[in-house]
């Protein structure tokens, strides 16, 4: 398995809880090598750095993508879980993860609602400690 692959399994991982199958690793390959997602100004040094330590598992998936929708919403990375998510919802073996309500009710919507936002503050938080002296280092070497 390549890295572009695990890449695309790790993603899957973290926005559906699945492992994706063989074709939406095909189609993730397919729109690596035709320049969908590496676009100008969204592939900097950093971006690439942050994307690599998305790839680590999960949970560094998790702190990366919450420190990119503050502050790198149109990098690479947001770009790639996009690319993902949008593969997981044309196949009809993870449509239903990603389509499937998650609660039931007004009051399990608002508690729901509130713990999501506690935890993405935790880890917007974490993600400033994290990758603010990434974000330095990529800045003195060179922003490509």
């Amino acid at each position: 398995m390549t890295s572009l692959e695990r890449e695309c399994d790790t993603f899957c991982r973290y926005l559906a809880g699945v492992e994706c199958g063989e074709r939406v690793r095909a189609k993730y390959r397919e729109a690596h090598e035709l320049g969908v997602v590496a676009v100008d100004g969204a592939n900097t040094r950093f971006d690439r750095a942050l994307v690599a330590f998305a790839r680590l598992g999960t949970f560094s998936t998790r702190l990366a993508d919450a420190h990119a929708r503050l502050f790198r919403n149109g990098g690479l990375l947001r770009r790639k879980l996009v690319l993902v998510l949008a593969l997981l919802e044309t196949h009809a073996d993870t449509v239903g993860r990603v389509d499937a309500p998650t609660v039931s009710g007004p009051a399990a919507f608002v508690v729901e609602t509130a713990l999501r936002l506690a935890v993405f503050a935790l880890l917007a938080l974490l993600g400033l400690l994290v990758f603010l002296p990434l974000r330095a280092l990529c800045a003195l070497g060179g922003g490509r």
